[in-house]
């Protein structure tokens, strides 16, 4: 076999490891938001922080976490994660509310208490 015909079989697989990491990054953060809304708060946890060790740039995946420390109540570490995704990932309304709702910069919420 000819070394362009590895190449191009390497990159045929790098195309399908990241569709697949894509496709499992989903799932997870799927699980993740089914386990918060039935009230598995340490599940979810879990499942969103499995997503960003597998996929770090998944911004989906820190807003997920963000709503389940909201839930278990911990804003400062909501805060940290809705920043996370906004450095991450391009701004989404959702992301702005979050913001809006915790604090505009991450000093706020110390400030308050």
């Amino acid at each position: 076999m000819e070394l362009s015909n590895y190449l191009k079989e390497g990159l045929d697989l790098h195309a399908c490891q990241n569709k697949l990491t894509s496709e499992l990054v989903a799932v997870l953060i799927a699980q993740g938001s089914g386990l918060l809304s039935q009230g598995w708060i340490g599940e979810a946890i879990s499942s969103f922080c499995e997503a960003i060790r597998i996929l770090p740039t998944e911004g989906d995946a820190y807003l997920g976490l963000a709503k389940a420390f909201i839930k278990e109540g911990d804003l400062m570490k909501a805060l940290d994660a809705v920043e996370k995704a906004f450095r991450i990932d391009l701004p989404k309304p959702e992301l702005d509310l979050f913001r809006k709702g915790l604090g505009s910069r991450p000093g706020d919420l110390t400030k308050q208490g």
